[in-house]
């Protein structure tokens, strides 16, 4: 009796899943790290709005020495305030579009990573049940002829 070779498992279509899935998940990325890319040009646009303003306002302020009476004076401080909570609320506009960003790559990384750890556990599992189930038709097949063989044996000494 001849034994049938143990079948080969055919990796390519997971790998070909895989690389498919790395594919997207870098698109993604690729995609998020450009729209922050131009949130932060904005904001630092408006940052750079900001500054101009401030530098024509010290230019008029040193035009006129407005120190000179105290009304003069607190519109210069109240000015020079207004300017700086502006440039604050840029720096945390831009603070919190990095994180938002940066929250955002952690979370599709993570959720590539569970995706594919799914995909790897069942591929994994599905491969493993195969192997096993050849593995064991195979062992059937060799007792089987075994048996066959030590039945013909033992007739053959009876006779």
């Amino acid at each position: 009796m001849k034994k049938d070779p143990i079948k080969e498992v055919d990796l390519s279509s997971a790998e070909k899943k895989m690389q498919k899935s790395v594919l997207t998940v870098e698109k993604n990325y690729n995609s998020a790290l450009a729209n922050g890319k131009d949130s932060y040009k904005k904001l630092i646009l408006k940052k750079d709005v900001v500054k101009q303003s401030l530098e024509q306002f010290k230019t008029q302020v040193d035009a006129y020495n407005p120190f000179v009476d105290t009304r003069g004076a607190s519109y210069v401080t109240a000015g020079v305030e207004s300017l700086k909570q502006e440039v604050q609320s840029c720096n945390e506009d831009i603070v919190s579009k990095r994180k938002q960003l940066n929250d955002n790559i952690v979370e599709e990384i993570n959720q590539y990573a569970d995706n594919n750890q799914i995909k790897l556990n069942t591929q994994h599992k599905e491969i493993q049940s195969g192997i096993q189930t050849t593995v064991v038709s195979e062992l059937q097949k060799s007792i089987d002829t075994y048996k066959v063989y030590i039945c013909y044996s033992q007739t053959d000494l009876q006779m």
